[in-house]
């Protein structure tokens, strides 16, 4: 299942055209912030585990919940890189130690991550 998220920081912008776009994509569910400010980060639904969530698997993007077999990850602040060609991902970590690290490599929602500040 895909997922989606669309934000935005103030109470007088809209998330119409983001969530329009993100459903024209495939996503069946949409999560969504409005007004809410980038500095709160007790928000359960974001995807990459901040607040209070569970966190997300560094391997299997339709995962749910955490396995022991699985690479569980849960991130604080990150830049997310999505690549044109998977063939640029080769050679990067797919540690989620490292500061950069290459997350759901095999598949093709294999994106970069780039931690900005410290968990």
């Amino acid at each position: 299942m895909k997922r989606g998220y669309a934000r935005v920081s103030t109470n007088d912008q809209s998330v119409d055209l983001q969530v329009t776009t993100l459903r024209e994509a495939g996503c069946e569910v949409v999560y969504v912030d409005e007004g809410v400010s980038g500095s709160i980060t007790d928000r359960p639904e974001l995807l990459a585990g901040e607040g209070t969530a569970l966190g997300v698997s560094n391997s299997d993007p339709y995962a749910t919940e955490p396995d022991k077999s699985d690479d569980w990850v849960k991130e604080g602040p990150h830049l997310m890189i999505v690549v044109p060609d998977r063939a640029i991902l080769e050679g990067l970590s797919t540690n989620p130690s490292d500061p950069v690290y290459v997350m759901w490599k095999d598949t093709s929602y294999a994106h970069i991550m780039v931690k900005i500040a410290s968990d």
